[in-house]
């Protein structure tokens, strides 16, 4: 590496892409400079709590939700996440858990047939949206996937 200097990059955030304080390197390996977040704006970042009792759902899976968008009054909250096929599964409705700092959107699953014992479904995931109000505005709360990482948000405006 090389040529380090301070400069200003677009990051993608759980409000979508902002402008923060980035390093800019260069490396003759490289096809173009590569910009790291300051250390400053890292320390400063949310991070979720780790229960120390419990495991991680879907520990080594792939993410769930996908990026929501926000209403104007910042109340409705559309969540984009795979889920199953719309032959098969609808999600009429989610539960929703609100803390002073962060928000959980978890879809409910209806089957349309019911499965058997024995029975199967098939693990494909599809592009699903289900639609929320929130007690209070999202504001500046961060709406996390249901294993913490923190779920793009746009508005809209």
């Amino acid at each position: 590496m090389s040529n380090a200097r301070l400069g200003e990059c677009d990051f993608v955030t759980d409000r979508g892409p902002k402008r923060f304080a980035a390093w800019q390197m260069e490396s003759e390996d490289a096809l173009g400079p590569i910009w790291v977040l300051d250390p400053i704006i890292v320390a400063r970042a949310w991070s979720p709590p780790e229960p120390p009792s419990r495991p991680r759902p879907f520990a080594g899976s792939p993410r769930r939700a996908l990026a929501a968008t926000a209403s104007s009054d910042d109340y409705t909250i559309t969540l984009t996440f795979v889920g199953g096929l719309p032959e098969r599964i609808d999600y009429p409705s989610a539960d929703v858990v609100e803390t002073r700092t962060a928000v959980v959107i978890l879809p409910r699953p209806t089957h349309r047939e019911p499965i058997e014992a024995g029975g199967w479904v098939p693990a494909v995931g599809t592009t699903r949206t289900v639609t929320v109000d929130l007690g209070d505005p999202l504001g500046s709360r961060v709406l996390t996937d249901i294993d913490g990482p923190p779920v793009p948000v746009t508005s809209i405006r």
